[in-house]
């Protein structure tokens, strides 16, 4: 017959331990469910704010404060070019007294007290001053905006080869070399078909809005951003510039760094996708 030793009484040191352990263990759990009960609080918080209003557009050097590595990429390309106001950097065009001459039609490029102008045929055929406001594109060639009473911009004929001088470039240059356009042809730099805000605008700019008028027969057309910018692809952006700034308010390390410390390739896979 066996005899059980009688067990000894669990100390009152390893009580205590065990008793500090789950206590430790319970209030890492508390904080752990309290964190994430802020982060979502935070985040429905951000949404519902977010939601309650519109979404606007914000501009791509809002955008360029955390996505540094795509700006970098942006400025100076055909997109952030597409359409410039004029002056002497945006213009690349001789306006220097130079003529060209199509089908009998005289047209002389000049300047005067700052501005830039082109003596052409108007809507009514007669060779008329027109001031030029903006320039559109820059590569391989770069046209000019000229604006009308009625909110019109009309893009002219006449545009610059901006290719260098030995590839046939450094030039003006007619759109329709072989014919003879007339102002009453649809294709006249002053009609339809040549008209920035219904033909061009929507490509060219951020968020257009033609504003056109059918009782008086004029245009207000707006945007958001004169060239192509990131919201042109990606939309209204301030939901989410308002989401980003509630997490670094309170994140202690900007994401947008750690993502450029992971992806240092970043600016090369952007030029040289797959």
């Amino acid at each position: 017959m066996q005899t059980r030793l009688p067990q000894e009484p669990r100390s009152r040191f390893s009580l205590l331990w065990t008793h500090k352990i789950w206590t430790a263990a319970a209030l890492a759990a508390v904080i752990v469910v309290a964190i994430g009960l802020g982060y979502q609080l935070l985040n429905g918080s951000t949404r519902n704010m977010a939601s309650a209003s519109a979404a606007t557009f914000v501009g791509s050097e809002t955008c360029a404060g955390c996505h540094r590595a795509q700006a970098q990429l942006w400025h100076g390309s055909q997109h952030q070019l597409a359409m410039q106001h004029v002056d002497d950097k945006s213009v690349l065009g001789d306006f220097g007294d130079a003529i060209v001459d199509h089908y009998g039609v005289r047209s002389r490029f000049f300047r005067k007290d700052g501005k830039f102008f082109v003596e052409t045929d108007g809507p009514d055929g007669r060779l008329t001053p027109f001031e030029v406001k903006y320039t559109f594109g820059v590569e391989p060639l770069q046209q000019y905006l000229v604006e009308f009473p009625d909110g019109r911009l009309q893009a002219l004929s006449l545009a610059w080869d901006s290719r260098p001088k030995d590839k046939g470039g450094q030039r003006w240059f007619h759109l329709y070399p072989d014919e003879e356009i007339k102002h009453d042809d649809v294709l006249h730099w002053t009609r339809l078909n040549q008209n920035w805000n219904f033909m061009c605008a929507g490509c060219h700019s951020t968020g257009v809005r033609k504003n056109y008028d059918a009782t008086t027969d004029r245009f207000a057309t707006s945007f958001a951003e004169i060239s192509v910018g990131c919201e042109a692809c990606h939309g209204q952006g301030s939901r989410h510039a308002g989401w980003a700034r509630a997490q670094q308010s309170w994140w202690p390390v900007r994401r947008q760094r750690f993502w450029d410390r992971r992806r240092p390739n970043l600016r090369e896979s952007l030029a040289h996708p797959v």
